[in-house]
């Protein structure tokens, strides 16, 4: 085994140099923004009330490791971004003028009583959270708009 190693690496070194020279600095990018087009579409598709009143926020192009997608949407002066990957989603809020200020849904659902939440990893896909966010939109918007999100987020 000690000599058979070198047959292994060496055609492994070989191919993952020729994907970074001749791939890696088109494909990579080209595969992220068709991931990142596809999650936009399926929030426009199964989210209505985030879609509805919504815009998606042009961000820097980062490739994601796997098959992560990211979209940042701003709706009434919160930035919510969805993440998807791994068949999991993921959603953070933050007040657009703070947008590196962010926390996950069931954090922020927490901190504003809603203790039904706090349990809660992730909900199960885009159409639970569409849900919880138009019932919760109100407070949510209050809590991280305006003079009252200093005080808010303390309790964070």
């Amino acid at each position: 085994m000690e000599v058979a190693w070198p047959l292994f690496v060496l055609p492994y070194l070989a191919v993952k140099y020729l994907y970074v020279a001749l791939f890696r600095w088109w494909l990579d990018p080209w595969i992220q923004i068709r991931e990142n087009k596809s999650l936009s579409g399926d929030i426009a598709d199964t989210m209505p009330f985030l879609s509805s009143g919504g815009h998606v926020v042009k961000r820097k192009l980062s490739v994601q490791p796997f098959d992560y997608s990211c979209v940042d949407i701003d709706k009434d002066g919160v930035r919510v971004c969805v993440t998807r990957g791994r068949g999991e989603v993921s959603l953070s809020l933050a007040p657009s003028a703070f947008p590196g200020d962010q926390n996950q849904l069931n954090v922020i659902l927490e901190a504003l009583g809603f203790e039904e939440y706090s349990e809660l990893r992730q909900p199960v896909g885009l159409w639970a959270i569409d849900d919880i966010l138009e019932a919760r939109w109100d407070g949510i918007r209050a809590a991280l708009t305006g003079q009252q999100y200093l005080a808010f987020k303390a309790k964070l």
